[in-house]
Formats: structure tokens, sequence, C-alpha cells
């Protein structure tokens, strides 16, 4: 109706708002901005700093790799395409673990604060280890940066991760083993094989040649996909059954990686 008059939208207008609601949206406001820009200035700054001290091009930690080297666009791509993985894997336990901490519920639909700190340290445990992964693939750390520039031996930095992701996994046993376990177990023996390959059995493949590299970074991308797979399917479920997301919910069993095991049908 035309002759209709709505208070909230008068005092929005009015911006008409108790002193206090406005001192707190202001601070509000400026932790966000803190958060979203102070960041992505302090890499601008350790750059600047890095380039002036070490006398490196500015352009030469700016621009994209392909161009700096003056290599094919598609050079290492599928060892981007794992990095993205690797990152799309933290961001995903790491989101997840901050709600199902939020939720009073746990995946028995209990209230139990035991239940849901279980899940959120799980959650964020793989997103701490992926993120390292990350890094390390990003960065050539295990290869490269840390026995050439730190004087780690490469074989100490690989038992380092085997041994993180062994307590990783033994300590949330319970936990990650609920959910296909048969995907984390690919995820493994493919790594694993990855591993193999590059430490062990090297010398033994010789007649391979070039096509030694397809091997071990085949068997490392099917690894990663297979950890993304297990880790986005898991985290989907901690959130829908500590119900940061309603069973309701238009989203929910859209994708078929998550599809299997819904509507109480036990999971393979």
């Amino acid at each position: 109706m035309t002759g209709t008059r709505d208070p909230i939208a008068e005092i929005e207008r009015a911006d008409v708002l108790p002193p206090r609601a406005i001192a707190a949206s202001r601070t509000r406001r400026s932790r966000v901005l803190a958060l979203v820009f102070l960041p992505p200035c302090a890499v601008l700054a350790a750059l600047l700093v890095f380039g002036l001290v070490h006398e490196v091009d500015p352009s030469a930690m700016t621009r994209d790799i392909a161009s700096v080297a003056n290599v094919h666009p598609l050079s290492g791509v599928l060892s981007n395409l794992g990095v993205l993985l690797w990152s799309m894997t933290a961001g995903i336990c790491l989101f997840a673990a901050s709600l199902v901490h939020r939720s009073p519920r746990t995946a028995s639909g209990v209230r139990s604060p035991v239940g849901a700190t279980g899940e959120t340290r799980f959650l964020v445990s793989a997103g701490l280890l992926s993120t390292y992964l990350m890094l390390d693939d990003f960065f050539l750390a295990h290869e490269v940066l840390l026995p050439e520039h730190l004087g780690i031996p490469e074989s100490w930095v690989c038992a380092g991760i085997l041994l993180w992701a062994t307590v990783h996994v033994l300590v949330f046993r319970r936990i990650g083993l609920r959910h296909s376990p048969w995907l984390l177990a690919c995820s493994v023996a493919f790594l694993g094989l990855s591993i193999a390959v590059d430490l062990v059995l090297e010398p033994w493949l010789w007649r391979l040649r070039k096509w030694i590299y397809f091997v071990e970074d085949g068997a490392k991308w099917l690894g990663i996909a297979t950890w993304f797979a297990y880790h986005a399917r898991l985290a989907f479920r901690c959130v829908r059954s500590a119900e940061a997301i309603p069973e309701g919910d238009p989203g929910y069993a859209t994708w078929p990686v998550f599809r299997a095991g819904a509507g109480g049908v036990p999971e393979p």
C-alpha cells in the first residue's frame, strides 16, 4: 500500500543509530579493513625490503614465472594444478573447522563440546598440513629451498612430512576413518608411490628416461586429487552433521562426490 510507513526504513534513511551501535560498527569496520589490507601490504613490504637488500629486480618477484623464465605458459601445469588443489583443501578444511567450532552439535546430533572439539581439531590439522604441502610444492621447499639455502637435507624434510602425516592420521583415525577410508587409502598409496619413485626407485627406472617424471608426478597428482576429494567430502559432512548447513538447504547433496551416503544410506 502506498500509504504504509516502514519505521525501520525511516530510521535507516535518517541514519539514526545509538552512539554505542555506531562505535561498534566503526570498530568492526576497522577490524575488517585491517584483516583485508594488512596481510597483502605485509607481503609487498617484505618483497620491497628483500629486493632492496639483495638488489633483486622487482619484476622478477612480481611477474608470472613463465614470463620471467621465458618458457611456455603451460610449463609446470600439473604442478600448478596440484598447488591449487592443496590450497583448496586447506581453505575448505579451515573454513569448515570454523563452522563446526561454532556449532553446539556434533555428528551424533547431541550437544557435546568434546565431540565438536575433536572434529574441529581434525579439520584444523588437515588444513595446516595441506597448507604446508602447498607451500612446499609452490616454493620447492624440500627439493631446493631448504637443502640449498638452509642446509637441511631433503631426506630430513621428507621424513618430517611423512612423520607429520602419520601422526595426523593416527591421532584422528576415529574421525578420519569414519568417512570413505578408501579415498584416504588411495591418496596415501599414490603419494607414497611418488615419494618411492623419487627417493628409491629412480635408479631402477632409468629405462623410462624422461618419462620417469611422468610416473612420479602423475602418481603425485592422483594422490593430491584424492586427498582433496577425501577432505572436501569429509569437511562437508562434518559441517552438515554439526547443523551448520540445514538438511533442507538447496545446496545439500548437489554434487555427486557428496551425495553418496546421504539419506541414511551407509557410505561405501
